[in-house]
């Protein structure tokens, strides 16, 4: 018999396989300083403005039945061409894959809930002979109730409610999660930072010159086989899956950049579009918020564009400068 272990788990087990991981780990402190709602809301703008490197680009992905890998070719912004190769073991991976998403039918199930315990509630008042308020009172009990269960089931799936009744993907949530499970690739780039004695701003343009430019810049559908993507894929399908869009390249390059432990960093949402912000003292140009007194250098993870930390597209600019404004929000 065959047991099936939580994704988690497992990537877990063969994450603590990889020594690299916990000899490396101690250096990176020193280096970092039916549906009953309203619309998903997506995030889908790409930076195609700026430089490019993805002629010098490659990306490499297998699966077998052991393990899915991904192996990415490309230029970081030190000009040096650099190569990274991820790996999962299939059945985590797979796992990983089918639970991303909520579904109507999960939600038609609570509603079902609630239709039910209001009739049940109805015939209580009946038999005990209850006054409307008190029928009153329980119906909105139950109400509460049922928003709760709702509220959880989509807190679980990484989703939430905003502005009433549309849903997004919880940003600060998936990057949080998703951290310990790309660890090794996070030592992988420290690997290659101590032999190439990168600094920190090294470091994180390393990672998001792949992130840039050997990730394809693909939209990905909002409803798969009945499952509600919210447009996202969480950050191990991106990696390796090899594409996405502006949200989901910010979720997989904080998730990696989160293994540093001195990181600090917010999400920017604009109309249809999501980038990321780093605390980092910016250098002359660099284009940067303020949030809660400190400064947080823009970084622009959509691609195709080859952007330099503190460098955003054209079209970004003109949404941080439109009169519709960002939110923040804060990964850590």
């Amino acid at each position: 018999m065959q047991i099936a272990l939580p994704y988690r788990l497992l990537i877990g087990l063969w994450a603590a396989s990889f020594a690299t991981v916990c000899s490396v780990a101690s250096r990176w402190q020193e280096r970092m300083t039916v549906r009953p709602f309203g619309r998903d809301i997506l995030y889908a703008q790409e930076a195609d403005d700026g430089g490019g490197a993805q002629s010098k680009t490659f990306q490499r992905l297998r699966r077998t039945p052991q393990a899915a890998t991904a192996e990415y070719g490309f230029i970081n912004f030190n000009q040096d061409f650099l190569t990274m190769r991820f790996s999962v073991p299939r059945a985590a991976y797979e796992a990983y894959l089918s639970d991303w998403g909520y579904r109507d039918a999960d939600l038609a199930s609570l509603k079902s809930w609630n239709e039910a315990a209001r009739q049940a509630a109805f015939k209580d008042a009946s038999r005990l002979h209850k006054s409307q308020a008190q029928f009153d009172q329980d119906i909105a009990a139950l109400k509460v109730q049922h928003d709760k269960k709702v509220n959880e089931y989509m807190a679980g799936k990484k989703f939430r409610f905003v502005n009433g009744n549309e849903v997004e993907v919880d940003m600060p949530k998936v990057v949080r999660d998703n951290q310990p499970l790309v660890k090794s690739m996070a030592a992988a780039f420290d690997q290659v930072a101590e032999s190439r004695h990168y600094e920190s701003g090294n470091i994180i343009g390393a990672v998001a010159s792949m992130i840039q430019t050997s990730i394809i810049y693909k939209i990905p559908p909002p409803l798969v086989n009945g499952v509600h993507t919210g447009g996202f894929w969480p950050p191990l399908q991106t990696l390796l899956g090899g594409w996405g869009d502006c949200d989901t390249k910010t979720g997989a390059l904080a998730s990696i950049l989160a293994n540093w432990s001195q990181m600090r960093m917010v999400g920017l949402a604009l109309p249809e579009h999501y980038l990321l912000g780093i605390l980092r003292i910016p250098n002359k140009g660099d284009l940067f918020i303020e949030y809660q007194g400190l400064q947080y250098i823009l970084v622009e993870p959509a691609g195709p564009a080859w952007l330099t930390p503190g460098v955003v597209g054209e079209h970004t600019q003109n949404l941080l400068e439109a009169s519709q404004g960002y939110r923040i929000e804060p990964f850590f």
